[in-house]
């Protein structure tokens, strides 16, 4: 279970300081609308359960800037289509000062960067940044946004890398990195698992890695 999901069960608003008490009187309220003999269904009961055992876990110094900068962004996004000038006030509001607070870093890797899995040190702020992420938060209340350098390739969303090929080219080069394209490959129009690191919630986690779309 992820942050957001869970304060999104209990009702926990992006403004309100985290602490113990916070979390057992928003537990007590979300028992009391989701429990089985008021409502028949066991489900969204076990999963407020849950949810309140997960941030029950969480450092309360911690909890706000811990929180993936752009869920809340999309959270803001989705309630301000509701034009309620009260959520706007209270919820909206608070959640862009909460943003607007972090120190924000820009870095510009290469393609060979994120092929090689490196990681820059942000000396200013002590933290090892893995560049093949699009964008990390921090807990000092740091944001980091990596623009990466593509040249004519294009990266969606699952870091897939997309290339142009010619029908008679037998390898990639990235600087350095040479990759192999087989006539497999070129039939499925696709390297599999070459790439760079796909993204996950563990950012230095190198295991699975993303394919090279080719287009010939």
């Amino acid at each position: 279970m992820k942050i957001v999901e869970a304060c999104l069960l209990l009702q926990i608003k992006p403004h309100e300081r985290f602490d113990i008490p916070l979390l057992k009187k928003k537990y007590k309220k979300a028992c009391l609308l989701h429990h089985p003999d008021k409502k028949g269904n066991d489900t969204e009961f076990i999963r407020v359960k849950e949810a309140y055992a997960f941030l029950l876990t969480r450092p309360e110094d911690e909890f706000m800037d811990t929180i993936e900068e752009k869920r809340w962004r999309l959270y803001a996004y989705w309630l301000s289509r509701l034009e309620n000038p009260l959520l706007h006030q209270y919820v909206i509001q608070p959640i862009q000062r909460h943003l607007s607070s972090y120190k924000t870093y820009v870095l510009e890797p290469t393609l060979e960067n994120m092929l090689r899995k490196d990681v820059y040190y942000l000396e200013e702020e002590q933290l090892y940044i893995p560049l093949w992420h699009q964008e990390l938060t921090f807990y000092k209340k740091i944001r980091v946004i990596l623009n990466p350098k593509l040249g004519k390739a294009i990266l969606d969303e699952e870091n897939n890398l997309y290339v142009a090929i010619e029908p008679t080219d037998t390898c990639l080069r990235f600087g350095d990195i040479s990759i192999l394209i087989t006539e497999e490959d070129k039939k499925r129009g696709r390297i599999l698992q070459q790439g760079i690191p796909r993204l996950s919630e563990k950012i230095y986690d190198v295991e699975h890695l993303a394919d090279i779309i080719i287009q010939v």
